[in-house]
């Protein structure tokens, strides 16, 4: 083989893998299983097989009617490589199709530009006019990629689900490759013919269009959980208004009666009629009211948060108890910290509405750079799981929304989660590291 046409192979293989290689590891550049030095081993050998294949390829050009195994070693990295699989194959089978439209293209436009040179095999003049529309195509791609689709690819929802919408980009590829390689002609001739390339930019327009649905769906979905979240701390807040505002009543109304009092306590005393003060003052303690606000932290929003699900276990009948060793500030957002300790509190009060003898217990501990929570309520039912380990809702069907959430926060801040049942207590700890 002559240097000049191991170079074209060489530069045409790399052009084909390298580009799409790299927006996957832009993408995926924090949800990785392996170190850089890794990944970086791994594309440079991945992208020498390819060029295999295109050596192959021009020492026998029957082998361009065999179907491409590329692919298969690209769904193989994906699994090997990125953490969450269902979210890494969605991503590089679109990768995929628009990488196969950009080589379909390429060759029709190396016909109109270069004639009889596209009858040959990935020469100079076909390089061109991948790296010309790969500019076109890869531009526009990054900044969809960068601006939208990665919003989506990254919200916290259920790995279970990107498992089954990769197979929206499959159905885009199998019906590119099947016309590409289940055919009388081979593709790179196919790619000559304006109907073929027409049909291929139809394929690959559709799929970008299902791929900015499937993206908004995710995207409205998770906005309409934190607006859901954002509505139960508005709840909070408008409840702890509430209670402070009976606070404040209570003390006027307190302030206004405690002038009487002392009036009678003062004639009693001019008087000298003891036992009768004794029997006065001992009336007006028992109506002094027994629900003192208790201070459980030194933080005001998680405080307030205790405060009133200590009210509402009160009125259920519930015993509440919490210890709680926080500062004043954490390095969260106190939304951030609502929705976690709210969600928690609010299932534990909804399950020990249906017990017996209930009882809830909280815990919190702030220590160098991470905060615990451990919230313990009686539960003697059963708590029914989905096949993908979520807790199902005893309000409604489908998942709780409340553990979601607090599955969402602690995968979001790179903590723990963990709940057991057992002995009649359901147990919930949370892990979460400041920022």
């Amino acid at each position: 083989m002559e240097l000049t046409r191991a170079i074209e192979l060489t530069a045409y293989s790399i052009l084909r893998i390298l580009p799409y290689l790299a927006l996957m590891f832009y993408i995926f550049k924090e949800h990785f299983r392996f170190p850089k030095w890794v990944l970086i081993t791994v594309v440079a050998v991945v992208t020498a097989l390819r060029c295999l294949c295109g050596f192959a390829a021009y020492w026998d050009t029957s082998r361009l009617n065999d179907p491409n195994p590329g692919i298969l070693i690209l769904v193989a990295l994906t699994f090997l490589l990125v953490k969450d699989w269902g979210k890494g194959l969605f991503t590089m089978l679109m990768l995929a199709n628009v990488s196969s439209f950009a080589v379909t293209a390429s060759k029709y436009l190396e016909s109109i530009l270069f004639g009889n040179h596209a009858l040959q095999l990935h020469r100079w003049t076909n390089i061109i006019t991948l790296i010309t529309l790969e500019a076109f195509i890869l531009i526009p791609l990054f900044f969809y990629i960068k601006n939208f689709y990665m919003k989506a690819v990254h919200q916290t929802i259920s790995k279970r689900t990107w498992s089954f919408l990769w197979l929206v980009p499959f159905t885009f590829y199998a019906v590119w490759y099947r016309n590409s390689f289940f055919s009388t002609e081979n593709h790179e001739i196919l790619s000559l013919d304006f109907k073929y390339v027409f049909f291929a930019l139809l394929v690959n327009g559709g799929g970008l269009l299902i791929y900015t649905l499937v993206a908004s769906l995710i995207n409205e979905h998770v906005y309409n959980d934190r607006l859901k979240e954002q509505e139960m701390q508005v709840m909070f807040q408008q409840k702890q208004f509430e209670t402070l505002q009976e606070r404040i009543d209570e003390a006027r109304t307190a302030k206004h009666d405690m002038r009487q009092h002392l009036h009678m306590i003062s004639a009693f005393v001019e008087d000298e009629k003891y036992e009768e003060l004794k029997a006065y003052i001992s009336s007006f303690c028992k109506t002094i009211p027994e629900n003192i606000t208790i201070s459980y932290c030194d933080h005001y929003g998680i405080n307030a948060l205790l405060q009133y699900f200590a009210g509402l276990a009160r009125e259920e009948g519930i015993a509440f108890t919490a210890k709680m060793e926080l500062p004043e500030k954490i390095d969260i957002p106190d939304d951030v910290l609502a929705v976690l300790i709210g969600n928690l509190l609010e299932n534990a009060v909804e399950a020990c509405s249906k017990e017996c003898k209930p009882v809830i217990r909280i815990r919190g501990q702030m220590q160098d750079n991470a905060v615990f929570f451990k919230v313990i309520n009686t539960f003697t039912g059963k708590a029914k799981k989905s096949p993908d380990g979520f807790y199902l809702s005893t309000k409604h069907e489908g998942r709780g929304i409340g553990l979601r959430s607090v599955r969402g926060i602690v995968e979001d801040y790179k903590g723990i989660l963990k709940i057991t049942q057992e002995d009649g207590l359901f147990s919930v700890s949370v892990l979460v590291h400041t920022r």
